[in-house]
């Protein structure tokens, strides 16, 4: 009996035997370890056809990879081309929220982001965090006045996956929050005390985040005119191995470049 026990165990498919392939291992390899136009670009062609929640916020990330490319190039052509993308991927986004809560609104800027929101589950949260990232990605090619509604929202979005999970994708809810709440007027709901403490809670509870650093950096230090925080923020953040969060590597490759192109700038972001 024993033997019979050994030999069936011997032949018995593994778990993983009759597993599907991942239709998305191709697409999401392509710019898992770079960010060149070329990767990104295949990448799109690939997921342009797969319309399911998670391909549609790979290809929403892709889009916002190739656009943050195109800004830190800083090239007048690319431009065009950079904003077209960020709406591309708010687009995406917005179809992958639709997709995990049916309630959610066609066009997000209308009176029924309350309600959605009230009706959004757990599930939604990534499609949440895409649609803040993009609305904040956006609001920087805008006018300050115009700006204002999309902030809002992506600190209503924010505000919402923080209430399921906080951590999520190290601190973004937090983090998204800390941005708006920096760029924003008083008179809009901003607010710098309040951002730094958000900012601060995003780097305890995620130190090897990258972008955290960054974007306090970008968002915070330059409002506050705080020189010194700047710099040490972003030496700390260029410190950090980009490789200790192997599946979200592009995101640490384009905070550690955009870090970079900060000190550039360092003498032009801040007076005296």
């Amino acid at each position: 009996m024993h033997a019979l026990l050994l030999l069936a165990l011997a032949f018995a498919p593994s778990p993983d035997a009759g597993a599907p392939p991942d239709p998305l291992a191709a697409p999401r390899a392509l710019f898992a370890h770079r960010l060149d136009r070329a990767s990104l670009d295949a990448a799109i062609a690939e997921l342009k056809a797969m319309h399911w929640h998670e391909a549609l916020l790979l290809n929403a990330r892709a889009h916002r990879f190739r656009a943050e490319a195109f800004e830190l190039r800083r090239r007048p052509l690319d431009e065009v081309a950079g904003l077209a993308d960020l709406e591309a991927a708010r687009a995406l986004g917005l179809q992958a929220w639709q997709l995990c809560a049916p309630g959610a609104p066609r066009q997000v800027q209308d009176q029924k982001l309350a309600s959605a929101l009230a009706q959004t589950g757990a599930d939604c949260v990534p499609a949440l965090i895409e649609l803040a990232e993009d609305d904040l990605a956006i609001s920087a090619w805008r006018r300050p006045i115009d700006a204002v509604p999309l902030l809002r929202e992506a600190l209503a979005l924010a505000g919402k996956a923080e209430q399921f999970d906080p951590a999520f994708a190290a601190g973004a809810p937090r983090r998204i929050r800390a941005e708006a709440l920096a760029i924003l007027p008083p008179t809009a709901g901003g607010s710098l005390r309040a951002a730094r403490f958000e900012f601060e809670r995003a780097i305890a509870a995620a130190p090897e985040w990258v972008a955290n650093r960054v974007q306090m950096a970008a968002r915070y230090a330059v409002e506050a005119q705080d020189r010194a925080l700047f710099h040490a923020l972003l030496q700390s953040a260029l410190a950090i191995n980009v490789r200790a969060i192997p599946d979200r590597m592009p995101e640490q490759l384009l905070a550690r470049t955009r870090a970079l192109a900060l000190l550039h700038r360092e003498r032009e972001l801040f007076r005296g």
